[in-house]
């Protein structure tokens, strides 16, 4: 062989390696989704060159994207992946990035657009045909949306009628069991997801029996108008009525949406993953007060997404998926163009929310949640100012202890090392107060010795060392500024 081709031959070789560098840091808990398998303007704003060493930069460890069944079989029986999904998904390759790809939508060449049989032949010869490539297949993206929901029909949550579950409930379901048991056939490495509809119907399918082939719950758990640490469903008698079962807590938190999806899928024998495929806070400028929505800044956007990919790590969420990496357009008042980690075109301008991932995502790759947590006590002055006349005694001074949030961690080579603790304040980002002050007491089962106290503001970067205290098992530090965003605060041995 001559020199030049031995040169043209290694090149090749390396064209086909991961172009990540050996020192980036790939959190695999986190990921962000994005739209190169869109049409139309989608494919424009992703172009693959420019895109995806944008995104190869923030740290997370997935993408989130989607192949549309009719594309990939358009006669019946032969498969054909799309040249440009074949780019993309080998460029996320070369830069070390894990994709989800949601098999997506019906085909119109069958009779019934949804298939149960076809759609899992053709999901398995996807997963053959993409082994090593691709690394969790979800299917479907949100079944009561789409088409799906309407083509069979049923109330979006699920709700049965005249005794009945909802029909696009029961069909998805068959839909989902069939298909992964499929791919698993075809491809026992890879992860198949699914469910993905609002909460209610989620329970529903859950219920009805899910595969032990499926290894994940997919929920898309949007805050609509609300903080990061609530969700649109309350266990309250008038959720009750509507959606005919409890999701949440009395409050609507996230974290006991997460718990309670744990629970009722151990009832039923369900998947143990969980996987929240799509949320997300837009920076639009509402026009009205109608839609899902409401418009936050800049910085709110990167603070309450530092705040639920924080309480997801806490809680021990398998993936946790931003919505998404780009802005979808450019009008300023519809929060669908206002998603992004960075805005829409070919030069993107990064919001404060790429830089405030990216540090998250390298600062909490290290760690995992504490297997043996320690005892937390926080004590938080009040998130505004008290109302005239001062408050007669402390009892009333003193803060609702769920306006606050903290969760241990640990190395996740084993818990001998630094530890971790991530903590912030629940209220709306950006307030017209300042930061609360607030004491924190950690205790051990055992005694610890802590050298050194570490505080990491992971909005802004900046770190502290604040005063502590050490008194066999317990570790106190008296005064602490606890803001709207994770503080880090690393406690080394």
């Amino acid at each position: 062989m001559s020199h030049h081709l031995l040169r043209l031959a290694i090149l090749g070789l390396l064209a086909l390696l991961p172009a990540a560098h050996a020192d980036t840091v790939r959190n695999d808990r986190l990921g962000v989704a994005t739209h190169f398998s869109h049409g139309g303007h989608y494919v424009a704003n992703y172009d693959i060159e420019t895109t995806m060493p944008i995104i190869a930069e923030l740290g997370v460890g997935w993408i989130r994207d989607e192949l549309s069944w009719g594309r990939y079989e358009q006669t019946k029986g032969v498969y054909a992946l799309p040249e440009r999904t074949r780019q993309w998904i080998d460029a996320a390759n070369r830069a070390g990035l894990k994709i989800l790809l949601i098999f997506n939508y019906g085909n119109k060449l069958y009779e019934d657009r949804y298939d149960p049989e076809a759609y899992s032949k053709a999901a398995a010869h996807l997963a053959r045909e993409l082994r090593g490539k691709i690394h969790a297949i979800e299917v479907l993206n949100e079944p009561n949306n789409f088409g799906f929901g309407k083509y069979y029909g049923g109330a979006w949550t699920g709700m049965p009628k005249n005794g009945e579950p909802a029909a696009y409930v029961v069909r998805y379901t068959q839909l989902l069991n069939r298909a992964a048991q499929a791919i698993k056939a075809a491809n026992p490495a890879i992860k198949v997801i699914g469910c993905g509809a609002p909460a209610p119907a989620n329970y529903r399918m859950i219920s009805l029996g899910i595969s032990p082939a499926v290894d994940g719950i997919v929920d898309h758990p949007y805050s609509s108008r609300n903080r990061p640490e609530l969700v649109p469903f309350r266990g309250t008698p008038s959720f009750m009525t509507r959606d005919g079962v409890l999701v949440a807590d009395e409050k609507g938190t996230f974290a006991s949406l997460v718990r309670m999806y744990r629970e009722h899928s151990a009832k039923h024998k369900g998947p143990r993953e969980i996987w929240l495929t799509e949320w997300g806070f837009p920076t639009f400028q509402a026009k009205e007060q109608k839609g899902s929505f409401g418009g936050v800044n800049e910085d709110a956007q990167a603070k309450y997404a530092l705040r639920r990919f924080a309480e997801s790590l806490g809680l021990g969420v398998e993936m946790s998926v931003y919505y998404d990496m780009k802005d979808d357009g450019s009008n300023a008042h519809d929060p669908e163009d206002n998603f992004g980690l960075v805005t829409f075109g070919a030069n993107p301008r990064r919001k404060p929310a790429f830089a405030a991932v990216q540090r998250f995502a390298r600062f909490t790759e290290p760690y995992r949640v504490a297997s043996s947590p320690p005892a937390i006590k926080i004590i938080a002055a009040p998130s505004h100012p008290p109302v005239w006349p001062i408050p007669k005694t402390p009892a009333d001074q003193t803060a609702d202890p769920d306006s606050v949030r903290a969760y241990a961690f640990e190395p996740r080579s084993g818990p001998a090392g630094d530890s971790m603790l991530l903590v912030w304040s629940t209220e709306p980002a950006g307030g017209d107060v300042n930061p609360r002050a607030a004491s924190i007491e950690i205790t051990w089962p055992r005694a610890t010795p802590i050298r050194s106290v570490r505080a990491h503001d992971l909005f802004t970067g900046e770190t502290n060392e604040p005063r502590f205290e050490l008194d066999g098992t317990k570790l106190r530090i008296p005064r602490i500024t606890l803001p709207d965003r994770p503080v880090a605060i690393v406690l080394s041995r």
